[in-house]
C-alpha cells in the first residue's frame, strides 16, 4: 500500500475537522457521534469528509484528504483560512506562493501578513471591510483590492469570504482569492474609451469589421437603424469617405491597439456628410478581439473653423503686404549700417598696411581690434537679417527628400568638416517630409556646424544623422560626441544671442539654434535636444511625413 500522503492540512486538522456547524450544509444527514468531519465550501466546490476513528478508515480518509489538498492546490486561486483571535493564516493553498511570490511559511507565521502587504491606497478600505465582517457577521462577502507581490508588482485580487461564527462570535474567515489583474486592466481600457465622450459608439469584430453592437447616438449620427447596422461593415455601408492617412492609422492601430482623435468624414444614409472625431480602441469581448469606435460630431465646429480660416486668410493677405514693405525697410537699414562699418574696417586696415611703421604696438593692436569689431558687427547684421527673414519670408512647403537635404549640406560643409577632421555617419535611407528644401538645408547646416564646433579639442568630432517615423511625423536626429548641455540650459539655447561659453573658446554670434527653431516652426514642426554634460547631444527636428497616395477607408 502506498505511504500515507503528507499534507499541510494536518497542521490545521483541529480547526477543520471539528467544524461541525458545516456538516448540515454539505448535505450530511445521520448520526455523527464519534466521528470527525471536515468540509470545504467554495463557490464552485463542496467537499465533506467523514472519518470514523478506526485505523483503516483513518488511512482511507487521509488518502482522500491528500487528494482534496491536491485538488485545492490545482485550483487557479488562493484558498485560505484566517484565525481571528491569532490574527494569522492557519491554512493557505500553494497557489498563494505562485501568484504573489511569498513563501507559505511567511503567510502562516507573520503577524497581520495580509495587512502588511496590501497596497497602501487600499489599506484603510480593506481594514474597514474586515471590521464590517467581524461586526455584522455576514455569511459571505466579496471585495476587490490590490496587493504588492514579493517582486514589487501590484496585482488586483477578487476575494470571496465566508464568515465562520461560533457562539455568536466570528472565529475564522475562510476565502477564495483570485487574480483579476488582467480583467481589471481590460475593464479599465474599455471604460476609458467608453467614457471618453458622451458620443456615438459602436463595436465591431476586429477580423471582419462587422458591427456587433451600436448605441442610440451612433444610430442617430449615421441615420441607419440598428438592424441595418448590425452585421454590416463600414465599407459595405460606405460610411467613410476616403482618408489620406488611412494606411498610417491602420499601422498605428495594429501597433498600439488604439487611435485617438482621428478626423474623418462620415456619409449618412441620406447622403449628407458629417465631420467626426474618431477614436478606436482594440478590446476583447468574451475572448473575441473587437474594436470600440467613439465618434464625436464636429461638423459645426469645422464650419466655425472655416469662417475663422477665411478671416485669417484675409489678415494674412494684409500681413504679406506689410511684409513686403518691411523687407524693403530691413535691407535699406542693413545697407545704411554696413556702409559705415565697411568704411571703418577699410580705414583701420589702411592704417595697418600703410602706417604700420608709424604706429607703436598699442596703436596696431587698436587697429586690429577695430577691424575685428567691424567684422563681428557685420556677422551680427547678417545673422539678424537671416533670423528676421524667417519671420516674414513666404514659404511654399511640399514634399522634400531628407536624403537630398543631407547630401546638399555635406557638400556645402565638405571643406569645414575636412579641416576639423570630423566623421559624419548618415543612417540611410532617410524618408521624405513636408517642408522647404532650402530652409531645411540651412537648418541642417547649423545643426552639423554646432555638432562639430562644440567638441573638445582632445577628441575628433563624430556626428551621426538618422531619422525615425512616429505617428505621421518624421524626426531627424543629429547626434554628436561634444561637450553636452546642462538640462537647465536646454530651452535657453534656442533663444537669439544666448551663449553658454565664451567666444574665445567657441566662436560665433549665438543665433544658429534660434534660426533652427524659427525655421522649423515656420514649417509647422518642432525642435528639441537630449543632452548631458560631457556626454554629447542629440538634437532633433520633427516635421510632418510626406503622405502616400490617399487610400479609401
Amino acid at each position: 500500500m502506498a505511504s500515507e500522503p503528507k499534507s499541510n492540512l494536518a497542521s490545521t486538522s483541529s480547526a477543520c475537522f471539528d467544524d461541525a456547524q458545516f456538516l448540515g450544509s454539505c448535505g450530511w444527514r445521520g448520526k455523527l457521534q464519534g466521528s470527525l468531519a471536515w468540509r470545504l465550501s467554495l463557490p464552485f466546490l463542496s467537499v465533506c469528509v467523514i472519518v470514523k476513528p478506526s485505523v483503516s478508515l483513518v488511512k482511507e480518509a487521509a488518502g482522500k484528504m491528500g487528494k482534496v489538498e491536491e485538488l485545492l492546490n490545482s485550483v487557479d486561486a488562493i484558498i485560505w483560512e484566517w484565525d481571528v483571535q491569532e490574527k494569522r493564516y492557519t491554512f493557505v493553498s500553494q497557489q498563494a506562493e505562485r501568484i504573489l511570490g511569498y513563501p507559505l511559511s511567511q503567510w502562516q507565521t507573520e503577524s497581520e501578513f495580509w495587512l502588511v502587504h496590501l497596497h497602501p491606497e487600499d489599506r484603510e478600505r480593506m481594514v474597514a471591510f474586515r471590521e464590517r465582517l467581524l461586526r455584522e457577521k455576514p455569511e459571505q462577502a466579496s471585495v476587490d483590492y490590490r496587493m504588492v507581490t514579493a517582486d514589487g508588482r501590484i496585482l488586483w485580487l477578487r476575494e470571496k469570504v465566508t464568515v465562520v461564527v461560533e457562539n455568536d462570535k466570528v472565529t475564522k474567515l475562510r476565502g477564495v482569492t483570485m487574480d483579476i489583474t488582467e480583467a481589471k486592466e481590460a475593464e479599465e481600457r474599455f471604460f476609458k474609451a467608453f467614457h471618453s465622450s458622451l458620443t456615438a459608439m459602436a463595436i465591431s469584430r476586429q477580423d471582419n469589421r462587422k458591427f456587433i453592437e451600436v448605441n442610440d447616438q451612433f444610430v442617430a449620427l449615421t441615420g441607419y437603424s440598428r438592424d441595418e447596422l448590425i452585421e454590416q461593415t463600414p465599407e459595405k455601408l460606405q460610411l467613410w469617405l476616403p482618408a489620406p492617412d488611412r494606411a498610417e492609422k491602420e499601422k498605428q492601430l495594429r501597433r498600439q491597439g488604439e487611435i485617438r482623435e482621428w478626423e474623418k468624414s462620415l456619409r449618412r444614409k441620406d447622403g449628407s456628410i458629417r465631420d467626426v472625431l474618431t477614436s478606436i480602441v482594440a478590446i476583447e469581448i468574451g475572448g473575441q478581439p473587437c474594436l470600440l469606435f467613439n465618434l464625436l460630431d464636429i461638423t459645426e465646429r469645422k464650419q466655425a473653423e472655416a469662417i475663422l480660416r477665411d478671416a485669417r486668410d484675409a489678415l494674412e493677405f494684409q500681413v504679406r503686404q506689410r511684409t513686403a514693405d518691411m523687407e524693403t525697410f530691413v535691407y535699406a537699414v542693413s545697407h545704411d549700417l554696413r556702409a559705415p562699418l565697411m568704411a571703418l574696417e577699410g580705414f583701420a586696415q589702411a592704417l595697418l598696411e600703410d602706417y604700420a611703421d608709424r604706429l607703436n604696438a598699442t596703436g596696431q593692436d587698436y587697429c586690429r581690434r577695430i577691424i575685428n569689431a567691424a567684422r563681428k558687427m557685420d556677422q551680427l547684421i547678417n545673422a539678424l537679417l537671416d533670423y528676421g527673414r524667417l519671420s516674414y519670408r513666404e514659404l511654399t512647403v511640399g514634399t522634400v527628400s531628407l536624403e537630398g537635404v543631407v547630401d546638399d549640406t555635406l557638400q556645402l560643409l565638405e571643406a569645414y568638416l575636412t579641416q576639423r577632421g570630423a566623421k559624419v555617419t548618415v543612417m540611410r535611407p532617410l524618408p521624405e517630409v513636408v517642408g522647404h528644401h532650402a530652409l531645411l538645408v540651412q537648418i541642417v547646416v547649423n545643426l552639423l556646424t554646432n555638432a562639430v564646433k562644440f567638441t573638445p579639442s582632445d577628441r575628433k568630432p563624430e556626428v551621426k544623422v538618422w531619422a525615425e517615423k512616429r505617428e505621421g511625423k518624421v524626426r531627424l536626429w543629429v547626434e554628436d560626441n561634444g561637450i553636452g548641455i546642462p538640462v537647465e540650459h536646454q530651452e535657453r539655447i534656442f533663444q537669439p544671442f544666448v551663449r553658454l561659453h565664451p567666444e574665445t573658446a567657441y566662436p560665433g554670434v549665438g543665433i544658429g539654434l534660434a534660426i533652427v527653431k524659427r525655421g522649423v516652426e515656420r514649417m509647422n514642426g518642432k525642435v528639441g535636444v537630449l543632452s548631458e554634460p560631457s556626454k554629447g547631444s542629440k538634437f532633433w527636428i520633427e516635421l510632418a511625413a510626406a503622405q502616400d497616395d490617399p487610400l479609401p477607408i
